[in-house]
């Protein structure tokens, strides 16, 4: 096998992958109806994910041991080989139990392979279900086996193409939610409809994040309906967690935002600052600095004269000489001075006797 081999240009041009019943004689072409499949082909087991007749995607494998299997498919006529999936890759490729294989694998078409850094790499166009009748060839690669094919009716019925419209909403409401899905493939969606439901059960199963063991069971299932009722809640579940992902996303992104936005307004406040100097931007003076200003003493002296003066506006009436009596009196100065000085400016109260001089004045 040459280090680049001259395959046909696309590889997704393709009839109905699953009902392809033939391969062009010279191998140079895609899958066409016209000529029989293969019934002796090569086999290579792949351990990611199961490969379904709808896909068309590119394939690495290991140089060693599989070099000798991709030069002898490349010398076919059929460009064909099977793909067969394995849960638990064995650790040495060259000895693998036989009955660890799967039922079903899928027929493929080689395109363009190619080797680096020893790997091989290929185009891989899914054409349809295989099963292995008989091992001609299984002690070391490459392996060959007898294979057959199993046969899907051409007319749908009604549920089936109920279950194929169900299929493609959940597609098309999936398609945005994940950023994965580019117009491209979109566009290939395009290309299925219910009238071709083997295709598109295929396709949506491949779409979806199930773990390997469970999309071997729809690869094994070959009845279209009971096929169809597998993939539905499947692609239902990856339409939810899709869901899901892109709202716990915008939390996130919206949590990132604010704490961006604290920093950003922190880091400000800091260039503002320096710009303006170490003692700008500050307050000039604080209680305990204007108190050790003055002194201290002024201030609590000012205070208490304020107490005071309040404390003598508040004073009752009727009390009013209670602070005289205790009140010091001024050198010279009598009692009834002091009391002279105090309500000065204001009106005696009048005695008793003063008061029954002129009850009788009144009474007149």
């Amino acid at each position: 096998m040459s280090d680049q081999q001259a395959f046909p240009e696309n590889p997704s041009d393709y009839a109905d992958p699953e009902n392809a019943e033939h391969l062009t004689s010279e191998g140079k072409g895609l899958a066409l109806p016209g000529q029989n499949l293969p019934d002796k082909v090569y086999v290579i087991p792949i351990h990611n994910r199961p490969f379904f007749p709808a896909q068309v995607l590119p394939v690495i494998v290991n140089e060693e041991p599989w070099a000798e299997t991709l030069e002898l498919v490349s010398k076919s006529d059929h460009h064909a080989l099977a793909l067969f999936f394995m849960d638990t890759p064995p650790e040495d490729p060259r000895h693998f139990d036989t009955s660890a294989l799967p039922l079903y694998g899928t027929l493929v078409k080689v395109h363009h392979a190619s080797r680096e850094n020893g790997k091989l790499q290929f185009v891989a166009q899914g054409l349809t279900r295989v099963r292995i009748r008989t091992w001609l060839k299984h002690h070391r690669p490459p392996y060959l086996v007898e294979v057959e094919y199993p046969h899907q009716p051409s007319e749908p019925t009604d549920e089936v193409k109920a279950y194929g419209m169900a299929l493609i909403n959940a597609i098309k409401e999936l398609l945005p939610l994940n950023p994965l899905y580019s117009e491209e493939l979109k566009n290939y969606l395009n290309r299925f409809s219910p009238n071709d439901p083997s295709p598109l059960t295929d396709f949506a199963a491949a779409l979806t994040s199930a773990t390997g063991s469970e999309l071997q069971e729809v690869l094994d299932c070959v009845p279209m309906l009971k096929r169809m009722e597998k993939v539905l809640p499947m692609l239902r579940k990856e339409v939810e967690v899709a869901r899901l992902q892109k709202e716990i996303s915008a939390e996130v992104n919206r949590k990132i935002g604010e704490h961006q936005r604290e920093f950003f307004l922190k880091e400000q406040l800091k260039v503002i600052q320096q710009e303006l100097g170490p003692d700008q931007g500050r307050p000039q003076c604080r209680p305990r600095t204007v108190r050790a200003a003055a002194g201290g003493q002024g201030l609590a002296t000012a205070g208490a004269k304020t107490r005071r003066r309040r404390n003598e506006q508040t004073v009752d009436p009727r009390n009013r000489f209670a602070g005289v009596r205790g009140h010091p009196q001024l050198p010279g100065m009598g009692h009834r001075s002091t009391v002279g000085c105090l309500w000065r400016g204001q009106t005696r109260p009048q005695t008793r006797t003063q008061s029954a001089r002129q009850a009788p004045c009144r009474a007149r």
